[in-house]
């Protein structure tokens, strides 16, 4: 090798390594998880809700006619489900494009219950009871 391909080498190796020190900066890495893997949970959220976001509908049609009867599971959860599947739809192309910066509270989620589908049936059933 000669010198020109030497510095190169050891100018790559102190960016990898200054690199690698922000993404694992010492707050991340006293909360369990560093930078990148947040960055990475927040990128899948967001591609689950962007692709998933449509299935609030069945989700919501499913809820209101447990809660108030077949009527209003055909109206009302229909239109609750539209509006909850264009939320969660676009906050998962929110956070899909946010996911590289922490954002809110370093990379929490907006929307706390994951996608209706997602959610086995046990917890389901213990959070309609709460």
């Amino acid at each position: 090798m000669n010198k020109r391909h030497v510095w190169i080498v050891k100018v790559m190796a102190v960016v990898l390594i200054a690199a690698l020190a922000v993404l694992a900066g010492p707050s991340d890495a006293r909360a369990g998880k560093f930078s990148a893997e947040k960055s990475l949970d927040k990128f899948g959220r967001g591609l689950s809700n962007t692709a998933f976001g449509w299935m609030e509908i069945p989700n919501q049609v499913e809820k209101t006619w447990v809660d108030k009867g077949a009527g209003p599971a055909w109206t009302l959860g229909v239109v609750e489900g539209l509006g909850w599947g264009v939320a969660r739809t676009a906050i998962g192309v929110y956070e899909v494009f946010s996911a590289p910066f922490s954002g809110k509270e370093n990379y929490e989620p907006i929307l706390t219950d994951p996608v209706s589908f997602l959610t086995p049936p046990a917890e389901k059933d213990i959070a309609r009871d709460i």
